[in-house]
């Protein structure tokens, strides 16, 4: 397969964006050139700085797009493109006036504010310490799901997919998984075992450890409440659950463990940690 070809620079103007599955078609300007990209790649905001890795393909309707397959951003950095980003009313609060006004005060540093010390944006007219505090909340989020879809993306995890987690878990998404990546696997989301396996894997938790027992059981619940049974004797879970619970891959040293005996017992299983 062939490889992926590779563009950067900053994000002009959002042509099209489907807010629920993170279509987004846009122009981003690079090089001296202006290129139309398209994918599922998440949010994105007028200023922002990207990269992109995909293919260039010619649509019958709008002509030669880059079609994105990943997507990587960082915060403006440049004077024009933080204003960029200000001025396209990506912030609640702020339009191309506001915009002037805060640049004027903090310069190419105004994003540095708004993240860490939003007290300061008081200093500007017609913004208060609540406004400030709403900005900075919405900033976090923006920049939050943005660092959400390329961590997950390192576990084969698609930015639509990444999406749904972050609005399950909101600004806390990565602590949460980092602690137990089997919350993917539950309610509403239901991904692979193999995406919280890679991620378990990673923190080096043990493949036997409460999280991944527990999950594999309410996973073979789930399908079997599909199914109309309301009840399942004990051992026929387990036994159901096997698959689930063995689908991690194993080292060649490493042999097939029988479930614990605290599980048979309906004892405290040990934990991750």
């Amino acid at each position: 397969m062939a490889e992926l070809e590779q563009i950067e620079g900053t994000v002009e103007d959002i042509i099209y964006e489907n807010e629920d599955n993170g279509y987004t078609v846009f122009e981003l300007s690079g090089g001296g050139v202006v290129t139309v990209v398209c994918g599922v790649v998440g949010e994105l905001h007028a200023g922002e700085s990207v990269v992109c890795r995909g293919r260039y393909e010619n649509h019958a309707t709008y002509g030669r797009q880059f079609h994105a397959q990943e997507c990587e951003t960082d915060m403006p950095k440049d004077l024009e493109a933080v204003y960029a980003f200000l001025a396209s009313k990506s912030l609640p609060y702020i339009g191309a006036k506001t915009a002037d006004k805060i640049i004027d005060l903090f310069g190419a540093e105004a994003l540095e504010v708004i993240a860490n010390d939003p007290a300061r944006l008081t200093q500007v007219p017609g913004i208060s310490a609540d406004k400030a505090d709403r900005i900075q909340q919405e900033f976090k989020r923006m920049f939050g799901m943005r660092e959400l879809i390329a961590y997950l993306a390192q576990f084969e995890i698609s930015p639509r997919r990444a999406m749904e987690v972050f609005r399950t878990f909101g600004p806390g998404a990565m602590q949460a998984i980092a602690a137990n990546p089997y919350l993917l696997c539950g309610e509403p989301l239901q991904l692979d075992f193999r995406h919280a396996d890679s991620i378990a894997q990673y923190y080096h938790m043990e493949g036997d450890c409460a999280q991944r027992l527990e999950a594999a059981l309410l996973r073979t619940l789930r399908h079997n409440a599909g199914n109309g049974h309301t009840c399942l004797p004990r051992t026929q879970l387990l036994e159901t659950a096997e698959p689930d619970r063995n689908r991690r891959r194993a080292s060649p040293t490493s042999r097939r463990k029988s479930w614990p005996q605290h599980w048979m017992n309906a004892s405290e299983p040990k934990s991750c940690g």
